[in-house]
């Protein structure tokens, strides 16, 4: 695929600047009046971070870019990905269990929850991937915009999710959930990079995200509903962590996974950079 340029996508600044805050605006406005940020329409998920910049910035400059990342993708990079996808839940499960500090747990909605999300996880994954595909073009937009594509992407991302954090009746932010949506920004920052594959970016992104809320729970009902079935509200995991470890467990998570991500950018930066020698 031909490198992406501002011509192919054509994104104006102030477009970037309505989308970040009509977005947090009417969030904020929809929690503040407990109403949910996203809607589920025959099946599919939609969130308003995940759709509404798109349909801002968007203009018909970007259907031959479209086109041709659903048609022409780049090949991908599958050692990568089964690394990224495997290795962070495999570090933390075997890690706390070494040490003790993990066993296997005894939910509610074991069953009709957590073994069938294991089965459902293609029919999740195709329910959320419209609204990711929309994220993809959106963040891809916005690294066109500046030479500092990972910095302003990274930002992006932690903008136009930000006002799910913001604390509106107890006024305390939960630092937790703050990291982790840091570490994310960063995580999907860097899949844009790496991938330039829309199935590839859609596969991860999901894939994390499922992988670490079905193994170790949240008590997000918008998580929640909209990576698993719409009827749920909290969902504890299938492993029950010592409770001075709990709080660490999804930022380590996902920390490893920065990692994992970060190495394999520099990795494939490198090849980039390294000219082939001739047979």
């Amino acid at each position: 695929m031909n490198p992406i340029n501002q011509n192919q996508l054509n994104t104006k600044l102030w477009k970037l600047i309505i989308a970040i805050l009509l977005v947090n605006v009417l969030g904020l406005c929809l929690r503040y009046f407990n109403l949910s940020t996203f809607i589920i329409f025959f099946g599919f998920r939609f969130h308003i971070s995940f759709v509404l910049p798109f349909l801002v910035v968007f203009n018909s400059n970007f259907l031959p870019y479209i086109k041709k990342s659903f048609i022409k993708p780049e090949c991908s990079k599958v050692f990568f990905f089964l690394s990224f996808i495997i290795l962070p839940i495999i570090i933390v499960v075997g890690g706390l269990y070494f040490y003790g500090k993990l066993e296997l747990g005894d939910p509610d909605y074991f069953y009709e929850f957590g073994i069938s999300s294991i089965f459902d996880y293609p029919i999740y994954l195709l329910w959320n991937f419209p609204q990711i595909i929309l994220l993809y073009f959106f963040l891809v937009s916005v690294g066109s915009l500046s030479k500092l594509k990972f910095l302003s992407i990274t930002i992006t991302i932690f903008l136009i999710f930000a006002f799910e954090l913001v604390p509106l009746n107890n006024f305390v932010i939960s630092y937790w959930n703050l990291g982790i949506l840091i570490l994310c920004s960063l995580i999907f920052s860097i899949l844009i990079n790496i991938y330039k594959n829309i199935y590839c970016f859609v596969l991860s992104l999901f894939t994390l995200l499922w992988l670490g809320f079905l193994a170790f729970g949240s008590n997000s009902a918008t998580i929640i509903k909209i990576l698993f079935a719409s009827r749920y509200k909290y969902w504890d995991g299938f492993f029950e962590v010592a409770k001075e470890y709990a709080p660490y467990t999804l930022p380590i998570y996902f920390g490893i996974a920065l990692i994992i991500s970060l190495l394999g950018l520099i990795f494939f930066k490198k090849q980039e950079v390294v000219p082939k020698i001739p047979d």
